[in-house]
C-alpha cells in the first residue's frame, strides 16, 4: 500500500468508541467517516476488558481508506489497575503505594505480550 497521507495518535477506552467533539476533530478534517471508524474500534477491541485505555495509530491513506493499529495500554495504567488503584501517590517518597506480588506481574506481562501492537481492520 502507498505512504499514509496522516497518522493520527489517539488513545480511547477499548469497546467505548463513540462519535465525539475529539474524533470529530482529529478524523473529520481527513474526511473520515466518524461511525465507521467507532465500529471498526468497537470490534476490533470487542476481545478486551471494558475500562482499558488502547493507544492507537490511525494510518489514513484518503477519505475511505484507514487503517487502525492497537498499542499495549502504558505500563503505569496496567500497574494501576492491578494495584487497584486509580492515581499514583501525591507524596512520592512519603507515601507508600501497595505492593505487587511477582506473580500476578508474570501474568500481566503474558496478557501485555498478547496485545503488544495488535492491527485491528
Amino acid at each position: 500500500m502507498t505512504s499514509p497521507k496522516a497518522i493520527i495518535r489517539l488513545k480511547l477506552v477499548a469497546n467505548q468508541a463513540k462519535p465525539s467533539p475529539v474524533l470529530g476533530q482529529s478524523l473529520g478534517q481527513y474526511g473520515i467517516n466518524i461511525m465507521d471508524f467507532c465500529k471498526k474500534f468497537n470490534s476490533g477491541t470487542k476481545n478486551l476488558k471494558d475500562g482499558i485505555v488502547v493507544p492507537i495509530n490511525v494510518l489514513i491513506y484518503s477519505q475511505t481508506s484507514f487503517t487502525i493499529v492497537a498499542k499495549t495500554p502504558s505500563t503505569s495504567f496496567l500497574i494501576k489497575k492491578l494495584a487497584n488503584i486509580e492515581k499514583g501517590s501525591s507524596m512520592t517518597k512519603k507515601k507508600i503505594i501497595p505492593k505487587i506480588k511477582l506473580f500476578y506481574c508474570v501474568k500481566k506481562f503474558i496478557i501485555w505480550l498478547s496485545l503488544k501492537n495488535v492491527i485491528l481492520y
